[in-house]
């Protein structure tokens, strides 16, 4: 079985984000760079930035591709270590590095695993491999199977005291700004890390050709109303609006992306409700308002600017007042409920399994409004 540990050595080179080689031109960047994510947020961008040099040599470059399909290790191997009198710049991605390069470290296969390895010393000057191996660690055997000669980048999501100072030094790089709303609400809706990020500041900085954002540019742009929106569905509940509830629950189409809609609101609505349930017991613990600073470290909240730190404590202290126990925990209930549903039964029947619970919720919360 293989270890599922990474092997450190002085000729690993460990690189931190992007960032740190986005300036680099075609002479300075890794031959061969490990990309060690389950997500590809980063991946998509170290690849556009290879392209990018490799376009500005003006000479000719092969862009190949590799998903592990049928067939692909052999294709690789010849790809990296046939030599040719006319070679030009290569640029290999494998995609999927978990799959595709399991064939090759298995136990059967140790005559190939040492004919990839004792020809690496030999890629040629030209070509630079970038691999996105989709896992949480790097197994040994394929750090011994580079020979220890590759550079390497973990990616990993911001944690909340990260992203304000993240984003702050991407808009610099960018050379653009957002007004302080909007970026609170950047920071509270997009997936904290450094590709999405990026990813959706060059799309609202592309899309509407200017260098300073609102808060309706953010919405419009990245968070159209015309689709299902989850954080609007979860506004809802904790506004206890049942009709705008119900109205954003109907975008909700039966078609394939509909459980990772579901799946999706479920997360939104969990961790509000998370977020809820401390804050009852923090406000019982911190009732004065000389307490705050401490409320908000200890709601991850320290780096949010002062008016989104009053807006979003006035907030919560409406909706602790709200939700009482009963309800947090019927509310967590229904959590569960569709979780299981989504994995033993049909999408067919997904409405008449919400509506109920969510009816029986709103008449709950109603309740509250009226005692």
């Amino acid at each position: 079985m293989t270890t599922e540990k990474t092997t450190k050595t002085k000729d690993i080179k460990e690189i931190k984000n992007f960032f740190e080689i986005s300036h680099l031109n075609i002479d300075n960047l890794p031959r061969i760079l490990i990309y060690l994510s389950l997500d590809s947020f980063e991946f998509d961008l170290l690849v556009d930035h290879y392209r990018e040099k490799l376009y500005k040599l003006h000479e000719t470059y092969e862009f190949v591709v590799y998903v592990s399909e049928p067939g692909d290790q052999e294709k690789l191997f010849s790809e990296l270590f046939n030599f040719s009198m006319f070679s030009c710049w290569k640029l290999v991605i494998i995609k999927f590095g978990s799959s595709f390069f399991q064939p090759i470290l298995s136990p059967s296969k140790k005559e190939i695993f040492e004919n990839f390895k004792n020809s690496i010393p030999n890629i040629d000057e030209k070509i630079f491999l970038l691999i996105h191996y989709d896992s949480k660690e790097l197994p040994t055997k394929l750090v011994t199977l580079f020979n220890n000669k590759f550079a390497i980048l973990k990616s990993r999501n911001y944690y909340p005291e990260e992203r304000r100072k993240a984003l702050e030094e991407i808009l610099k790089n960018e050379k653009v700004s957002l007004e302080p709303d909007a970026i609170d609400e950047f920071i509270h809706r997009v997936t904290p890390h450094i590709g999405s990020y990026i990813k959706n500041i060059r799309k609202i900085k592309n899309l509407l050709n200017k260098k300073n954002f609102t808060l309706e540019d953010i919405r419009e742009v990245l968070f159209p109303s015309s689709e299902f929106n989850p954080f609007q569905l979860v506004e809802s509940i904790f506004k206890n609006d049942k009709v705008e509830f119900y109205k954003e629950f109907y975008k909700i189409k039966p078609h394939e992306d509909s459980v990772s809609q579901i799946l999706a609101f479920l997360s939104v609505f969990v961790n509000r409700l998370d977020e809820v349930r401390k804050a009852k017991i923090l406000f019982q613990k911190y009732p004065n308002e000389q307490d705050s600073e401490e409320f908000f470290r200890q709601m991850n909240m320290s780096s949010y600017s002062e008016p989104r730190k009053r807006f979003v404590k006035n907030r919560l202290k409406k909706e602790s007042a709200l939700f009482s126990d009963e309800i947090v925990s019927y509310a967590y209930q229904i959590a569960i409920d569709i979780n299981i549903h989504l994995k033993t039964s049909s999408l067919k029947d997904i409405n008449y399994f919400f509506i109920p619970k969510f009816n029986s919720l709103f008449l709950l919360l109603s309740s509250r409004n009226f005692s």
